[in-house]
């Protein structure tokens, strides 16, 4: 929707900041900030075509302005459409050609989700990890935010359109133009859906980045931006100049100082630079700022934004899947790879799609400024509220039983057989589940099978994680080298049920090494699942003592948990950090191993848990 070559360049930046990481430039730790840009550009777009367009309309008819909504939606997101679900459909038959059947079935839902331009929902319902790019455990990871853009583009023009629909209105005895209309609506769309964000990034942070309502305040940020008038004569003024170069520095340098701690609180900065440039920029290229945004080959990646951002988790899905390696070599071939895909759908589809797109019939569908029913207007109404509430995740914000940043999984109940002995079950895990400082009949998992009927096998070692053993102590045998070994060899004794809690010890290989540390996690619990089909699966977050907030490697961790549950449908019990928080009486002195006290503090909570999820465990082999 743009010709503006500083515009594209723009957009090309903000691409580069979510590309970077995945291609391993990991020092740039706000990769996530790269969609907030991406998001006001498209509002500063769509506000200044739709507005453009209805005084356009209004000058030669007699100043009843309308738009012309046929020739807006169908050539600026009719290709998007098109291109996402071509993405996804080549995605899912390469993947059935090259990766097992297992692994497909794993998204099998997710594709679904991402067809229909949803994945932003199911992101939010699968606790799936915003702020790490790493996890890339399915080649739609990122069609969460194709979703959030149609959605977020549909909300946000319908508030535009309505605004200038409205025949007269009145601030006391002052008419109110058309152009203050709109920036009245904006500017209440932003605050309303700033405070939104705000609040339930305090109650639901792990959700906020996927609902609409929290993102729309960035399409109305760009908004604003394109109803403010600028005087011409203006633009070159030196102070401005030194302004507009302030601003690129900031955009630049914000992704290397964002993190996850600070998102929400200087979010806003970024973006206000962002929507600074859009709107003091002149359209030649006689600035130091458009000069650098407009030299190539940033406008060409603006131009091909939109397929690059689609192909890049396929791209690095199918480089874990096939262990390409990570070199720099593999690097580049995977960087050639993802453009070559990217100019292609482009060239094949999103070009001659437009074109065709906006040359579809000449009969207009307007909106007359004076000739809007209330019942249409109502009806607008009633359609904005809709696709807001069937994006918005209000619910985690009245739910008081759900901590920060953890979502329960949903289970499905099993049919309940009739026992003929005790379920074996086996434990898999570090010292926590081994019970490290307590008496054996003390530790949670044998209080947890006490009060079940189970019957026990717990594997546990002092010092394993799903990554690594423990050379000293205990953990001298083959069968603890690793929480991915301890599996094997509870596949070989065909229990009913298994249950893991581990990961505290990977911490450090987490930060070192994530990709081995996901992969790991990821395939202890596809063997398992592989090799015990028909057993009860349970995992669980990391056990943790009383600091907070949680340090990022732990909350990298449990979402690699989570995600790799959900992909295998295993039981996945989120909230378990929190277990023993604010609680010193539950801990020892070393801050780690809970007590006597905490173990029954832990068996607690599990089995409350897993009587609430109504799961019981089949005996398998009577």
């Amino acid at each position: 929707m743009s010709s503006r070559k500083d515009i594209l360049g723009l957009r090309a930046l903000a691409l580069l900041f979510v590309v970077s990481p995945l291609i391993g430039l990991k020092q740039v730790s706000g990769w996530f900030i790269g969609f907030d840009i991406f998001f006001v550009i498209v509002g500063y777009l769509i506000t200044k075509h739709l507005f453009n367009q209805y005084r356009k309309n209004a000058k030669a008819n007699n100043r009843e302005g309308y738009i012309e909504l046929r020739h807006f939606y169908l050539p600026a997101f009719g290709p998007i459409l098109v291109s996402a679900i071509v993405v996804i459909g080549l995605s899912y038959l390469l993947a059935s050609l090259l990766i097992d059947r297992d692994s497909i079935q794993a998204f099998n839902d997710e594709s679904i989700w991402a067809a229909l331009m949803s994945s932003n929902v199911y992101s939010m319902t699968h606790s799936i990890d915003y702020f790490f790019p790493r996890a890339v455990l399915s080649p739609f990871a990122f069609s969460w935010a194709t979703s959030l853009l149609i959605q977020g583009a549909i909300i946000f023009s319908s508030i535009i359109i309505g605004a200038l629909s409205i025949t007269t209105s009145y601030l006391g005895a002052k008419k109110v133009q058309s152009r203050q209309r709109l920036k009245i609506a904006l500017l209440v769309t932003l605050f309303l859906s700033f405070f939104y964000m705000l609040l339930e990034s305090r109650v639901h942070p792990n959700s906020t980045p996927f609902s609409s309502g929290a993102r729309i305040w960035e399409f109305a940020l760009g908004g604003l931006c394109a109803t403010v008038k600028f005087k011409s004569r203006n633009l070159e003024s030196p102070m401005l100049e030194i302004n507009r170069v302030i601003a690129l520095i900031l955009i630049c340098i914000s992704p290397f100082v964002v993190s996850d701690g600070n998102y929400y609180y200087i979010i806003g900065l970024p973006l206000l630079a962002t929507g600074y440039l859009l709107w003091a920029t002149p359209r030649v290229d006689s600035t130091w700022s458009t000069r650098i945004l407009s030299q190539a080959p940033l406008p060409y990646l603006g131009i091909i934004a939109f397929p690059l951002l689609l192909w890049v988790c396929p791209i690095i899905y199918f480089q874990n899947s096939l262990n390409l390696g990570d070199g720099i070599l593999v690097r580049v071939l995977l960087v050639f790879t993802l453009i070559v895909l990217a100019i292609a759908t482009h060239a094949l589809l999103i070009k001659d799609l437009g074109l065709k797109l906006a040359n579809l019939g000449l009969q207009k569908t307007r909106i007359p400024s004076k000739s809007v029913s209330r019942s249409s207007r109502m009806s607008l109404i009633a359609t904005v509220i809709c696709i807001g509430l069937s994006t918005f995740s209000t619910p985690a914000i009245f739910s008081s039983e759900l901590n920060p940043g953890e979502r329960p999984v949903s289970v499905t109940a099993k049919p309940t057989p009739t026992p003929t002995r005790p379920a074996n079950v086996v434990f898999l895990g570090a010292s926590i589940t081994s019970g490290y400082g307590v008496t054996p009949s003390k530790n949670w998992p044998a209080l947890v099978s006490s009060q079940l009927g189970w019957k026990a096998t717990n594997l546990a070692r002092y010092g394993t994680g799903f990554t690594h053993g423990y050379s000293k102590g205990l953990c001298r045998t083959k069968e603890c080298k690793s929480i991915a070994a301890m599996a094997k060899l509870a596949i070989s004794l065909r229990p009913d049920a298994v249950v893991i809690s581990g990961g505290r010890n990977d911490c450090v290989q987490a930060r070192t090494n994530p990709y081995a540390t996901r992969d790991a996690i990821r395939q202890t619990l596809t063997s398992l699942r592989n090799g015990l089909p028909d057993a009860e699966i349970i995992s669980m977050a990391v056990v943790l003592n009383d600091r907070r907030p949680t340090p990022q490697c732990y909350l990298d961790i449990n979402s690699w948990i989570a995600q790799a549950s959900s992909i295998n449908s295993i039981s996945y019990i989120p909230d378990v950090s929190y277990w023993l928080t604010g609680k010193s009486k539950l801990m020892t002195s070393d801050g780690i191993h809970p007590t006597t006290l905490g173990h029954a503090e832990i068996s607690r909570r599990f089995v409350n848990w897993f009587r609430d999820q109504r799961i019981q465990i089949r005996i398998i082999y009577p």
